[in-house]
């Protein structure tokens, strides 16, 4: 738990990544062990030299992928490893995007507002920060009267200064922050997970209170690892069926004839 945290030989675009890759090899190598806290921010940025909302963001990552738990009062500690599935490079919120074709939103609800805490540890803000947010109903026809789903974006404050409500109809906020600017995603973290629909869903998606939906959250990040944009998406199951196909490798059996062991070195050579 003493150990210094150097981060000098440590590389990475920025000081976050870097010190995200040390402490992910910290837990990953055993210094810090399961279920045991580690130092408070304070003692990791002077360790490591750097800023406390550097460690915070890079801490944050690591409890985005579980490998960190927070304890309100007490400080953070290392999770159990959990089953997972990675499903790879699976782009799911881009193809429902160009398959589904929902390109038309309405804007319920749009402002500048402190997050919920889970957002707000995502981007690594103090309390009382605020992030651009917008809620949107979107639709496959301007004819269709039921949106096929609700979505849900926050957005850095002085990028959010930058977007069009107006142009969020029939067009995408990663579209205005590369245009106006100059923001390009690089990295995207998408998770996936089953809800039951609020009242808002409810009442936008035609399905009742509770009702199922498929729940992605999508993380932008830009080519400094800044989370910039972080979306939520709900949906009911009909709009899109994952599948997954997978082929077993036929188990192939050798075998070597028997042969008869000769009656003497003679026939051996023969």
């Amino acid at each position: 738990m003493d150990e210094i945290l150097d981060i000098s030989q440590v590389e990475g675009p920025n000081l976050t990544t870097r010190l995200e890759t040390l402490l992910r090899a910290h837990i990953r190598n055993g210094v810090w062990k399961e279920n045991e806290f580690i130092p408070n921010e304070l003692d990791i940025a002077d360790q490591a030299q750097v800023s406390r909302n550097t460690v915070r963001v890079a801490i944050q990552r690591l409890v985005s992928d579980d490998l960190l738990a927070r304890v309100r009062g007490k400080g953070t500690y290392v999770t159990a490893p959990s089953p997972s599935v990675s499903l790879g490079i699976a782009r799911i919120r881009e193809t429902i995007h160009h398959d589904q074709q929902a390109p038309i939103a309405r804007v319920v609800r749009e402002e500048y507002g402190v997050p919920p805490s889970s957002v707000a540890e995502a981007f690594g803000l103090e309390a009382g920060e605020t992030l651009y947010y917008v809620e949107r109903a979107r639709y496959r026809l301007v004819e269709d009267s039921t949106p096929v789903m609700y979505q849900y974006t926050w957005v850095l404050p002085e990028l959010g200064a930058h977007i069009s409500s107006r142009e969020l109809v029939f067009g995408r906020i990663a579209n205005q922050l590369r245009d106006k600017c100059g923001v390009e995603t690089i990295h995207v973290r998408e998770s996936i997970a089953a809800v039951g629909a609020s009242k808002i869903e409810a009442r936008e998606l035609g399905v009742p209170l509770g009702a199922p939906l498929v729940w992605i959250e999508e993380q932008r990040y830009d080519e400094n690892e800044r989370l910039h944009t972080l979306g939520r998406f709900t949906f009911p199951p009909a709009i899109m069926q994952l599948r997954f196909e997978h082929y077993n490798a036929p188990t192939v059996h050798t075998s070597q004839p028997s042969r008869t062991a000769p009656d003497d070195a003679s026939d051996a050579d023969a």
